[in-house]
């Protein structure tokens, strides 16, 4: 992959990212970073993104229905292309930054959760 195409799926990769939930990133840090990894294919990506749960030798992985699946099938996608290492190191940084929605809320993907403590609570649907 040349050096522009790479700049190019990263970018593509950060910005998808911004909408995961926290589950997701957790799922996705979880998979990436196992050996499972390495067996993960085209279809198993493609029923992530229609909200389907993976099994890897009793291993379930985006059981929940709060996974943000096409985003975490982009991700899972574009570890194999630009490497897992990458994908891992980004993942891992925007979990501990603290980002993500959390999962059991009632927010859209990529909102900001109120602070800790904060009497806001969502609005019903």
């Amino acid at each position: 992959m040349t050096k522009p195409a790479r700049e190019t799926a990263r970018s593509l990769l950060l910005k998808l990212q911004r909408d995961l939930r926290r589950a997701s990133i957790d799922e996705l840090i979880r998979l990436i970073g196992s050996e499972h990894f390495k067996r993960v294919k085209e279809c198993d990506i493609r029923a992530v993104a229609q909200y389907g749960a993976l099994e890897f030798d009793g291993e379930h992985f985006f059981e929940r229905a709060f996974s943000t699946g096409k985003e975490a099938a982009s991700s899972l996608a574009l570890a194999h292309v630009i490497g897992p290492e990458v994908v891992l190191e980004d993942l891992r940084s925007l979990r501990s930054s603290g980002f993500g929605p959390d999962p059991l809320s009632e927010r859209e993907p990529g909102a900001v959760a109120p602070p800790t403590g904060s009497t806001v609570k969502p609005e019903p649907r």
